[in-house]
């Protein structure tokens, strides 16, 4: 038996609708209007265009309901959206219309229909007062119809269908120079809430493709991985290219040294680009000012140690790669902090000759003693590298291992707790392909000599001048061709209680 349910646009969901595992399809219509039309149809199509979110002003659905699941997937409908798309032009907006799901009511027959494939029934309660379900009742008879109002009704039909035809001729003819609002046209379709995403024109902008004003997106991983590997191969850009720095910050929630960040960007907003990657539902609470504000990609749960530490780092490069502008991208923590004026960070990396990977060999239980034989023969012991997760990479070595599928595939397989492989994956990959790439060293200091699992961390309490020249010149190393002393460009963990003796000394730190 089918259980009937009718749905009203604008108007709440009933707590004892049909549940998100049972299957929905729409009485079979196609609606058409002007250049609009309904992106599904045969009826079917529907299944997957079911979506469940909590807030009905939310611009993203949370979720697709799992059609023909039950148990933890079994979760109640409180929405349905539609996904209108223009047929004629190429600006692709979308819309989101609200069908929640009511109960049977003879005043809704004018609406649309949506019928649950799933067995319903009515529910009564037995002796123990808990609800059970019963026989679903059979739909109304449909009233009978004189033959002269059927005739009229179709006659009438005929005349809209027509009238409509001249209608969406004349649309279609005024796309290219107008766009037009669908809520203009108001009866139409139907009522509906509507919000567009990124249509800016009513055609494709290249300014939209190589630089992303919005971060947020619903690409998979997959989807994204693919879509920011793509290398043109034409050498000469068709626009007026500013190599920017992409600073990627791995954070856990807040970031509490922002205050001293703002200082180091303030003034050099045509040179970088900042990209956040947090644990999900959390959002930074900046103003709209602020180099953070807007900033947070599409992001997933990161456990420390684990493979998810390299899928987050990867996440990150890949959105800081849809901007074609950036040239150079850093991964830093929410404890790093400057060390070098933004000047002096921008000309270091933008005329650096490598990239900034450390990757060595440590024949130790925690060096080579993590490395798993069952990735042989694709990777060998000799080949086995250890190093800073906390990264450098220009664009073309940020492509490959974005690109990479296969050694991304036996670390997750293959490298697990106590091989750790945020500190393997990328010195392993760079020193087996790209080995003359790279400088062998990583810019952010850290401070290793307390030993443990974790790096020191500095507070308020060892701020001071003579710690951040300390920092500045405690090694010498090689840039390019020649031997330098400037060898660190940002240094971790600092506390937050070390941002107010941090911001008085911001003088001494973003002078040079």
């Amino acid at each position: 038996m089918t259980c009937h349910v009718r749905v009203t646009p604008n108007r709440a969901a009933q707590e004892d609708a049909c549940p998100c595992g049972h299957r929905w399809a729409l009485t079979h219509r196609t609606y058409l209007t002007g250049d609009w039309q309904l992106l599904w149809s045969p009826p079917e199509d529907i299944s997957g265009r079911i979506m469940k979110s909590d807030d009905p002003q939310s611009d993203k659905p949370a979720r697709v309901c799992r059609v023909g699941r039950s148990g933890s997937d079994a979760r109640r409908c409180t929405l349905l959206y539609v996904i209108l798309s223009s047929s004629s032009s190429s600006c692709s907006s979308i819309f989101w219309y609200h069908l929640p799901i009511l109960t049977r009511d003879e005043d809704e027959l004018r609406h649309r229909r949506v019928r649950c494939k799933e067995q319903m029934k009515p529910a009564s309660r037995n002796k123990a007062g808990k609800m059970e379900v019963g026989p679903c009742p059979p739909p109304p008879p449909p009233p009978r119809k004189d033959s002269s109002r059927g005739l009229l009704k179709t006659v009438s039909a005929v005349i809209i269908f027509a009238a409509a035809a001249v209608v969406s001729l004349w649309t279609v003819a005024r796309s290219s120079s107008h766009h037009h609002h669908l809520g203009s046209r108001p009866g139409l379709l139907f009522p509906m809430s509507i919000r567009t995403a990124n249509c800016e024109s009513s055609s494709l902008r290249l300014e939209g493709f190589v630089r992303p004003v919005h971060l947020l997106h619903e690409m998979s991983d997959e989807e994204l991985f693919w879509r920011a590997s793509m290398v043109p191969k034409v050498e000469e850009y068709p626009f007026r290219r500013v190599p920017k720095v992409a600073f990627m910050f791995l954070t856990r929630g807040p970031l509490p040294l922002s205050a001293l960040w703002e200082e180091f960007f303030k003034g050099h907003e045509d040179l970088y680009s900042v990209y956040v990657h947090t644990i999900p539902g959390y959002n930074l609470n900046v103003s709209q000012s602020s180099a953070f504000y807007g900033r947070q990609i599409p992001n997933k749960v990161v456990r420390w140690g684990s493979i998810s530490m390299v899928d987050a780092e990867k996440r990150l490069l890949a959105n800081a790669l849809l901007d074609f502008s950036n040239e150079r991208f850093v991964l830093l923590s929410e404890s790093c902090i400057p060390v070098y004026g933004f000047p002096t960070v921008y000309k270091y990396l933008i005329r650096s000759a490598h990239s900034f990977v450390q990757s060595f060999d440590e024949n130790s239980p925690l060096g080579r003693g993590r490395y798993n034989h069952r990735m042989a023969p694709d990777i060998v012991l000799s080949q086995w590298r250890k190093g800073s997760e906390w990264l450098e990479l220009r664009r073309s070595l940020a492509v490959e291992v974005v690109a990479d599928f296969k050694y991304h595939f036996l670390f997750r397989k293959y490298c697990q707790p106590p091989c750790y492989a945020d500190e393997h994956y990328f010195p392993t990959y760079f020193n087996m392909f790209h080995g003359a790439l790279i400088a062998n060293r990583s810019i952010t200091w850290v401070d290793w000599s307390r030993g443990g699992p974790h790096p020191a961390t500095y507070g308020f309490q060892n701020i001071t001048k003579d710690l951040i020249q300390s920092i500045r010149e405690s090694k010498i190393c090689k840039y390019n061709s020649g031997a330098t002393t400037m060898c660190f460009l940002f240094a971790r963990k600092f506390a937050p209680d070390a941002l107010e003796l941090l911001l008085n000394l911001t003088s001494a730190v973003m002078s040079s």
